[in-house]
């Protein structure tokens, strides 16, 4: 019998105050684990190895069963960056493991409920859901879960029962992607054209990361037979090819110069999903961060992919790209963040002048909603705009004085602005709100906004320091007095990281000082590997990751795999900060020099 836990925040809110991001969590969450009264209840996976069909499937159906109660959320949009994105990020490292991984040890448990069980297990249904079609995948489904009623199952017995649906070998097309890690390139050649035809080269590689870490342990990779959906024109002033042109593969494609700046100019005259436009971008990004294309080319290439954008969801992948690969490289190279704080502002800004600044309140659609928080957070927090800053300031000590409340989905915006631009004032207030309230929801839009407080006096991984905010918002988030639940420290610890390298180094001290009493909170659990991986991945120097290494050495932690990701990740980060910092300090100094 399966029961579930849930954190308040995603059972518990106050219609009257909520936003639609919290909205949009509390259902898919709840339809995630309604799902497992199918998914892991009536058919209950066999062993540990074949967990993605309970997690998996529920990852996947959640957005059937939110976009059925909720069609105006359009979640669909938002599957390619909560789950397609993140299993793309995580499958890349050869530090990743299959879908169907051995489990001999029960510390390896709780490290497989993670990306790839979730996030690529969900992504895998959703290609082959696109492949078959939904009436003959469901026909499948359900002889599955018929057959296989209040008993167990293997992944061979979904590979059959689809079979059995369609009159294809499922298992055969599926079997190389959910036995095997990573995921390959599609490159797409055009060959030639006439009036009738095109002749197009298709070929396929795995997709690598170079990185000092994987030297010497590459191995040939198993060729996949990869479902396609495409479109093509054949004028041949204009001629296309557009590959995955659902956007439900697992697989990034690459295009020739020639081709990219056809897709451009296709894109911009409309028809594009808004899940191909993130897809495109999301490529761009991981093709650029893999050498197979110039990161000055991509860079010189956005701006004009998003001038006209205005779905939020691909403002998602455009700013997870920026935030996970490019900004990450500025903070540890001598490139002035104020050169990128402009080009982040020129992207931004034409999205506000359209929705509005802080002022103009009006109730929006629900994406349109939560597009307008996220360019204002970008905007004011990250980019620091004078304009932005000094409203959301207003506006906050208007609601500190109860003289206005703050709009719904504005609220986590102006409180994340606050701490980063105010005074100590606005950090106590806050955490004395955090204290007073009931609201699950309240709770956590203040304890992400107080990890934006800023840091100072620490500059490297043993360092100490001085009092700071950030200093303080660290020992809120670690005072086993507190008000803070457990389970909620890590959320805290995770955005009090992310803003610097100085706030991470000062977040990985505080960790490492606590460090006793973090083992013996999570260290049976898959908040650890959570909270390690959130906070180390961001570094990217020689000095940064010999400490790390030495740490681990001193004090070896039950998540070892975990452990591996991170080195990776830390080595890849290493490598690309000494190939692409100079091109994308030219690329931005180019862009700002030509922004109007």
């Amino acid at each position: 019998m399966i029961y579930f836990l849930f954190s308040e925040r995603f059972l518990l809110a106050n219609p009257r105050t909520l936003s639609p991001a919290t909205k949009e969590a509390i259902t898919t969450v709840i339809s995630h684990e309604i799902a497992h009264m199918w998914f892991g209840n009536l058919v209950t996976m066999e062993w540990w190895t074949d967990l993605w069909l309970k997690e998996g499937f529920a990852a996947w159906i959640e957005y059937f069963c939110s976009d059925h109660c909720y069609p105006e959320m359009d979640i669909w949009t938002h599957f390619s960056y909560h789950r397609l994105a993140s299993a793309l990020r995580l499958d890349a490292l050869s530090s990743s493991h299959p879908i169907e991984v051995e489990v001999s040890n029960p510390n390896e448990i709780n490290e497989i409920f993670d990306t790839i069980s979730y996030c690529k297990g969900a992504s895998l249904i959703n290609m082959l859901h696109g492949y078959l079609g939904d009436s003959i995948f469901r026909s499948g489904l359900s002889f599955y879960l018929r057959r296989h009623a209040y008993s167990s199952a293997v992944t061979d017995d979904l590979w059959f029962a689809l079979t059995s649906s369609c009159g294809t070998n499922i298992g055969s097309l599926m079997g190389p992607w959910t036995r095997n890690t990573g995921f390959p390139v599609l490159s797409v050649l055009l060959v030639s054209i006439n009036n009738t035809s095109l002749e197009v080269q298709l070929s396929q590689e795995e997709y690598k990361l170079q990185s000092k870490y994987t030297q010497g342990q590459s191995q040939p990779s198993e060729v996949v037979d990869i479902p396609l959906a495409w479109i093509t024109t054949t004028n041949p002033d204009d001629y296309l090819i557009r590959a995955n042109a659902d956007a439900t593969g697992f697989y990034h494609v690459r295009y020739d110069p020639k081709q990219m700046n056809n897709l451009l100019d296709d894109m911009k005259l409309g028809g594009w999903s808004t899940s191909s436009r993130f897809v495109f971008i999301n490529d761009g990004f991981a093709l650029a961060k893999a050498g197979y294309i110039s990161v000055y080319d991509w860079l010189i290439l956005l701006p004009k992919l998003i001038e006209n954008e205005n779905e939020y969801s691909v403002w998602r992948g455009v700013l997870d790209g920026l935030n996970t690969y490019i900004k990450r490289i500025i903070q540890s190279s001598d490139i002035p963040s104020s050169l990128y704080n402009s080009f982040l502002l020129k992207l931004v800004y034409p999205v506000i002048n359209k929705l509005g600044l802080l002022t103009d309140c009006h109730v929006l659609p629900h994406n349109t909603s939560m597009l307008r928080s996220l360019m204002l957070s970008v905007a004011g927090a990250e980019a620091e705009d004078n304009n932005v800053i000094e409203e959301a300031k207003r506006l906050f000590e208007a609601h500190r004085l109860g003289k206005k409340e703050l709009p719904n989905d504005l609220r986590k915006a102006i409180y994340t602005i606050a701490v980063r631009h105010g005074s100590t004032d606005v950090i106590q207030y806050l955490m004395n709100t955090y204290s007073r309230t009931d609201s699950p929801e309240e709770r956590h839009h203040i304890l992400l906004a107080l990890g934006a407080a800023r840091e100072t006096n620490c500059n490297g991984l043993n360092d100490s320091s001085s009092s700071s905010p950030l200093s303080d918002v660290l020992h809120f988030c670690l005072n086993p007095n507190g008000p803070i639940k457990d389970q909620d420290r890590v959320h805290g610890l995770v955005a009090c990281s992310s803003w610097s390298i100085p706030a991470r180094l000062a977040t990985w001290k505080s960790i490492t000082n606590e460090w006793s009493r973090i083992t013996e909170l999570y260290g049976g659990q898959f908040l650890l590997p959570t909270l390690l991986e959130n906070v180390l991945s961001g570094f990217s120097t020689k000095s940064h990751i010999s400490v790390i290494k030495e740490f681990f050495d001193a004090n070896p932690v039950c998540c070892t795999r975990t452990l591996d990701q991170i080195y990776e990740t830390l080595s890849i980060n290493q490598t690309v900060l000494e190939r692409d910092s100079p091109l994308i300090a030219k690329a931005l100094n180019t862009l700002c020099s030509t922004f109007n």
